[in-house]
C-alpha cells in the first residue's frame, strides 16, 4: 500500500513535530483505507482509540514546545484553545458511541481530516515563522 508521505508545505521544522504529525497522518490514512473500519465496527474502535492516545501525547508535547519558543501567550491560547476544541470532539464521538448513536463513516473520515490535516494547516503551520529565530535541538 502507498504511504502518505507529508507534503514539505505541512512541516513545521520541528522534527519531534513533524514525527508525530507524520503517525497521526497515516493513521488518518490506514481509516481512509479500511472501508471495513466504519463505526459500528471494532476496528474502528481501536482506530479511534490509538488515535486519541496520540493526539492527546502530540497535544501534550506540542503545547511544551510552543510556550518554549516566546510565541505571543495569545498566539499559545488560541492553539491550546484548538487542542481542547479537538479532544472534546473526541470525547463526544466516544460518548456517542458508547450510546449506541452512530455517525456515519463519511462524518467520521471528515472529523479525523479535520483533527489531523485540518490542525496542521490551521494552527500549527504558525510555528515555523518562530524555528528559525528559536533554533530548538530536534
Amino acid at each position: 500500500s502507498s504511504r502518505v508521505r507529508i507534503d514539505p508545505s505541512l512541516l513545521t521544522e520541528v522534527s519531534s513535530i513533524d514525527n508525530e504529525h507524520h503517525e497521526l497522518v497515516t493513521q488518518f490514512e490506514y481509516l481512509l483505507g479500511s472501508p471495513d473500519a466504519d463505526p459500528s465496527s471494532v476496528r474502528f474502535s481501536e482506530i479511534l482509540s490509538e488515535t486519541g492516545g496520540l493526539l492527546n501525547t502530540h497535544f501534550t508535547n506540542e503545547e511544551a514546545i510552543l510556550k518554549s519558543f516566546g510565541m505571543p501567550e495569545d498566539d499559545v491560547s488560541s492553539h491550546v484553545q484548538a487542542h481542547n476544541d479537538i479532544m472534546e470532539q473526541y470525547a463526544q464521538l466516544n460518548l456517542d458511541l458508547m450510546h449506541g448513536k452512530l455517525p456515519n463513516r463519511f462524518d467520521t473520515l471528515l472529523m479525523f481530516n479535520d483533527w489531523i490535516i485540518g490542525h496542521i494547516l490551521n494552527h500549527d503551520l504558525k510555528i515555523r515563522k518562530y524555528v528559525s529565530a528559536t533554533r530548538l535541538p530536534a
